[in-house]
């Protein structure tokens, strides 16, 4: 009967998703004692497989006509708890997925599953796959053109009990197998290469692709100069500049964080604060080993990562002294009490007339003196105290006014783009310009007549016009 059921089954997605380029009926007494298990599979000419495997963390089950084990993690996912199958290419050929069609069995409960390549390590979910079989689509770019072998692992986890056991009663693998195309070097560069939404520890960067069919590889270092990479070599980018290793690198330091055709690439993490990087695109045709690099002057651009936040201060403003018509001192604690301000770094200062300034700084960008930010204004002469200086005069200002501060701590390492304010915690204070003289003015009747402040009431002795304005 499962013969029959397999046929069907076979036939449907054969139709549907493309012809069968790897699959197994399974049948056979007790398919766990080898590993991998190949007896009965088929496989496409110009490629070869692996049969379907186990990973480390779990052990076979004996059970007839199907691929068995227990010791699934009943927790989280487990790396090594997974069913595993290899395909490779034969020199000169490439394979084009469509589609993974399974059917499983679980013995008990019901579990949650994971499948995933080798084309990013394993990293990101593929599919929804769920305890019966269904159809998983492989329809991406990632699986398009690939001559160099694959891997596909499929996890269980969350199972009821170390002794519940998960199978994979059949499988197929749509697609097809074709002649590679040799690769041709584009004939111009990627550029315009730049970064956005940067902070301490991470950065996206956008590109405009040369003349390419395929797209652009993105390498990232330390600034300095970068390696080029070289034609003829899988290179597999990675998001997490800290932990690249083996095919993400060009060499030691050069890290792939792109490679595609979609000018930009988001959430490269794993940076260092305050660090200059070098980013370079080169453009590409082909895919897998079939790939061919244009090498010839690559537009490098640097950036800045953020400088570290400072902490939360610790003091708050003592006193406003010295005030004038128009100007107030402040006194305050040096900014190189607080963490993370640095040599560099310090107080960055705003106010506001008649009320708290809410209006806030931009991390990565320097302001001149007298810019509005909101409702907020910057000191002048310039709006950056150095740190370790306790007192400051701010001028320019009405007379008989009363003005709100806002003291800023930043963080920096010399470059604007690496200005890292601390917005969340704010030193504020309020003090009042000393008010205004009286105007005297020379009148026709009488000597000098005085108009006290405030005055709008006409007398025949002011000889002087009022109105409000």
């Amino acid at each position: 009967m499962k013969l029959r059921i397999v046929f069907i089954a076979l036939l449907v997605s054969s139709f549907s998703w493309g012809q069968s380029i790897f699959n197994n009926p399974i049948t056979g007494t007790n398919p766990n004692t080898s590993n991998p298990y190949t007896i009965g599979q088929t496989v496409a000419a110009n490629m070869t497989a692996s049969g379907i495997g186990r990973g480390s963390g779990i052990l076979g089950t004996n059970t007839n006509d199907r691929y068995n084990s227990d010791g699934w993690s009943t927790g989280a996912i487990d790396l090594t708890d997974y069913f595993e199958f290899t395909m490779t290419p034969s020199p000169g050929y490439e394979i084009n997925f469509v589609s993974f069609v399974y059917t499983g069995q679980v013995s008990t409960g019901t579990p949650s599953f994971a499948f995933r390549s080798s084309v990013d390590g394993y990293a990101a979910n593929i599919g929804t796959p769920t305890a019966a079989g269904t159809t998983i689509s492989l329809s991406a770019s990632a699986y398009q053109n690939v001559n160099t072998p694959i891997t596909f692992r499929f996890y269980a986890f969350g199972l009821a009990a170390a002794t519940t056991t998960y199978s994979i009663n059949d499988f197929t693998f749509n697609g097809t197998v074709i002649l590679s195309v040799p690769c041709t070097t584009p004939t111009t560069q990627a550029s315009a290469l730049s970064s956005s939404n940067v902070t301490t520890t991470s950065a996206n960067l956008s590109w405009t692709d040369g003349a390419t069919t395929s797209g652009s590889l993105v390498s990232l270092r330390l600034a300095g100069a970068p390696t080029a990479p070289t034609s003829g070599t899988n290179y597999v980018p990675t998001l997490n500049f800290s932990t690249a290793a083996g095919a993400n690198l060009i060499s030691a330091g050069n890290v792939v964080v792109a490679k595609s055709n979609a000018g930009t690439v988001a959430g490269i993490t794993g940076l260092t604060a305050g660090t200059q990087y070098t980013a370079t695109p080169y453009a590409y045709n082909g895919s897998g080993t079939n790939v061919c690099f244009n090498t010839t002057n690559p537009e490098s651009f640097n950036f800045y990562t953020l400088a570290l936040e400072p902490t939360t201060p610790a003091g708050s403003f003592t006193t406003c002294t010295g005030a004038s018509t128009t100007s107030i001192t402040l006194t305050f604690p040096a900014a190189n009490t607080i963490t993370n301000v640095g040599a560099t770094g310090g107080y960055f200062l705003v106010y506001r007339e008649g009320a708290a300034p809410t209006g806030l700084p931009v991390d990565g960008t320097i302001y001149a003196p007298g810019t509005i930010i909101g409702d907020a204004t910057v000191r002048s002469p310039t709006g950056y105290i150095a740190p370790g200086a306790t007192t400051v005069t701010v001028s320019g200002l009405n007379g008989g006014t009363t003005y709100y501060f806002a003291m800023i701590p930043f963080g920096s390492v010399g470059p604007a783009s690496t200005l890292n304010y601390r917005t969340g915690t704010l030193i504020t204070t309020n003090c009042n310009t000393s008010p205004a003289p009286e105007i005297n003015v020379r009148g026709v009747i009488g000597s000098n007549p005085t108009i006290p402040d405030g005055d709008i009431t006409p007398q025949g002795t002011d000889n002087t016009l009022f109105a409000t304005v």
